[in-house]
């Protein structure tokens, strides 16, 4: 992962592939929706048989999936200094996940970041950065 400060900008680049990951799973998800809507065009919604069930529910989770996933992250690769507000941890079973908590309310993921050291490494350059 490389994260650069532009300071005649002053943007926090971050190149890391997560827009193109985002937008494969953001892809998948619509593709969802075409098919469940495909599967219920023509079949009557107030008499749904096993199958119908099914497409409803897999078309239905992905919508709320993204909505969800739009409302709650950001994919940005250059974030403003003035929009950051501070880093975030959370430890999971298979690692530590890394995030840039933003003023709007979203969270940026670090998506290949996955040792403390990289994260001590950031926080250093941000409060650099800010002071």
């Amino acid at each position: 992962m490389n994260v650069v400060y532009d300071q005649e900008n002053e943007v926090l680049n971050i190149d890391d592939g997560l827009k193109m990951r985002n937008m494969i799973i953001v892809s998948c998800a619509l593709f969802n929706i075409f098919l469940s809507y495909m599967q219920l065009r023509k079949g009557d919604l107030f008499h749904l048989n096993f199958n119908e069930f099914t497409w409803l529910a897999i078309g239905s989770f992905s919508l709320l999936y993204i909505i969800l996933f739009l409302i709650k992250y950001s994919f940005a690769e250059k974030i403003p200094l003035d929009e950051i507000i501070g880093l975030e941890k959370n430890e999971e079973y298979s690692g530590n996940t890394f995030f840039i908590l933003l003023k709007n309310g979203k969270k940026r993921k670090l998506y290949k970041m996955r040792t403390l050291e990289e994260y001590d490494e950031l926080e250093k350059l941000l409060k650099h950065i800010s002071d």
